[in-house]
């Protein structure tokens, strides 16, 4: 991850310290997962490697859901759905000023 991005993402951090103590937790696990996933496997190549992804970890709550799986593994599927999202938000972002160009 850039050191621009770090810092943005430093800044929310900072940010939400100011909101409700459950969505301060969610919100920085989520980010922690962005930059976990960012660091590990960069952004998405395409748009349809983003989808495929956050399918297969929608896929992988449903299965939890559908086992009755402890809410734990129900929160760790869901944060990488928000972790992904955001992923391709991002993306979505890079590849906007690219079609600019």
């Amino acid at each position: 991850m850039s050191s621009e991005g770090k810092k943005i993402l430093d800044r929310i951090f900072n940010l939400v310290d100011r909101i409700n103590p459950a969505q301060v937790k969610i919100t920085k696990d989520v980010l922690a997962e962005v930059q976990r996933s960012l660091g590990i496997h960069g952004g998405f190549n395409s748009p349809h490697e983003g989808y495929a992804i956050i399918k297969e970890e929608l896929d992988e709550l449903w299965a939890d859901i559908k086992s009755q799986r402890p809410s734990k593994h129900m929160y760790h599927e869901a944060k990488q759905i928000a972790a992904m999202a955001m992923v391709m938000m991002l993306e979505c972002e890079k590849w906007k000023k690219e079609e600019e160009v």
